[in-house]
């Protein structure tokens, strides 16, 4: 049996990156205080995307998995939607909503396929997203709407949404992306290490 010996300098090349956030800090009578060096490192928030599943309820008839929200003030939203087909083109869809209306946005004779969508919404509009099925057997679809601009925050808080199942078995959920640190050095290691501990503000 051969055996060998190897040695392997590993080159950290690449300089750390430091993203602060602004922070208030209360001195002490003497005007020192103690600060833990992790609140000053900013981290990106939590995102959301969400996931709306088609029906496949067997009952052969048409029917709608609506997840929708009402709009309070004038916005411009756009997103990227996937969807994914578990059944032959041309018997199910996805699209938004808005008042009713529905717009298809899929190609009914393709299967997998993806795109990206922009609606103009005022106050009092109600708008969201729909998946459709003409027979309700052989398979559902799915589709995964990322890259929601304005973020699903404010009047698009994800508790501010609807889920309408008519005739359907389908569901309709947001999934959370957790945030993180924004700071971090060239191996991916996010914890903050410091000897410094004295600091003089002017």
């Amino acid at each position: 049996t051969a055996t060998c010996t190897a040695t392997v300098e590993v080159l950290d090349v690449t300089a750390p990156i430091l993203v602060c956030q602004d922070v208030t800090i209360e001195v002490g009578p003497d005007g020192t205080t103690d600060i833990d060096p992790e609140i000053l490192l900013a981290n990106a928030p939590s995102t959301f995307e969400a996931m709306v599943i088609g029906s496949d309820n067997q009952s052969g008839t048409e029917g709608f998995t609506d997840f929708t929200v009402n709009v309070t003030a004038d916005e411009t939203v756009s997103f990227d939607w996937m969807y994914t087909l578990n059944d032959t083109p041309g018997f199910d869809s996805f699209g938004y909503l808005l008042n009713g209306t529905y717009t298809q946005l899929t190609d009914p004779a393709q299967g997998n396929q993806n795109g990206s969508e922009t609606v103009n919404l005022v106050a009092g509009d109600v708008f969201g997203f729909r998946s459709q099925t003409d027979d309700n057997i052989f398979g559902n679809n799915e589709t995964l709407i990322t890259n929601f601009t304005p973020g699903f925050e404010g009047q698009f808080a994800p508790d501010n949404w609807e889920l309408t199942l008519t005739n359907s078995d389908g569901d309709a959920f947001f999934i959370e992306i957790p945030g993180g640190p924004l700071s971090f050095d060239a191996c991916g290691i996010t914890v903050l290490a410091t000897d410094i501990t004295e600091v003089t503000c002017d």
